[in-house]
């Protein structure tokens, strides 16, 4: 038993920092954009995209803010509204990076126009 318990322990760790790695592909998204040193890929949701972990990522999908929160145990920090469009920012532990904005950590931005969703991790990056 005491030479099991290290080799659940690891695998443990194994899963979780996976499942931290590449959150926002769980999403039902249309598109999974990475920016990776100054290059952009698109990726739809037919296709692999490679991992994730340190770049910035952002998924276009339909939705709602609600069911993003929930899936991804965000809790929503603050909201703007401008032009049509809302931002919401939000905060899980389930991503490792962050940006600090208003003074919080945030490491989820969640743009609203109608039933679309752009989502981003830290921010997001291209227009919403």
């Amino acid at each position: 038993m005491k030479r099991l318990f290290p080799a659940v322990l690891g695998l443990c760790l194994i899963l979780a920092a996976l499942a931290m790695t590449d959150t926002l592909r769980t999403l039902d998204y249309d598109t999974l954009t990475v920016y990776d040193n100054g290059k952009q890929t698109v990726y739809t949701a037919s296709q692999i995209a490679p991992p994730t972990r340190g770049k910035y990522v952002r998924v276009d999908m339909t939705g709602d803010v609600d069911s993003v929160l929930k899936t991804l145990s965000a809790r929503e920090l603050f909201r703007e509204s401008f032009d049509g469009v809302t931002v919401v920012y939000a905060f899980t532990t389930r991503l490792s990076a962050y940006e600090t904005v208003h003074g919080r950590r945030v490491n989820l931005m969640i743009a609203v126009r109608g039933d679309r969703l752009a989502v981003g991790s830290p921010l997001l990056k291209g227009s919403y």
